[in-house]
């Protein structure tokens, strides 16, 4: 059983994964889109923040205005990603722990 384990493991990470969609290199990442697509971080404090940016940006020419609000809010989403991704790690690393805590305690 423990070389059919070992090969398939060799297989699958020879396979490029197809996730559907061409930003996604895992499956992580895939949930990571979905969740978002379905929840949208959005907020007040977010939009209010955003306002002030623009506010700060509106002497610069059209140009820089928008070089700098735009890097500002790829900088947001790469942080929200990288913060949901953590986040499922951590679960992960959670429900793992938790789990080796119940198989520890006898019944």
């Amino acid at each position: 059983m423990k070389d059919c384990i070992e090969n398939l493991k060799s297989f699958l990470s020879k396979q490029i994964p197809s996730f559907g969609y061409t930003d996604a290199a895992s499956l992580m990442e895939l949930l990571y889109y979905y969740y978002t697509q379905d929840n949208p971080v959005d907020s007040v404090m977010i939009r209010c923040h955003l306002e002030e940016l623009s506010h700060c940006l509106e002497p610069l020419p059209y140009s820089a205005h928008e070089a700098v609000f735009t890097s500002a809010i790829l900088l947001c989403a790469a942080h929200e990603k990288q913060g949901f991704l953590e986040g499922m790690k951590v679960g992960m690393r959670l429900f793992s722990e938790l789990n080796e805590i119940k198989e520890a305690v006898p019944n």
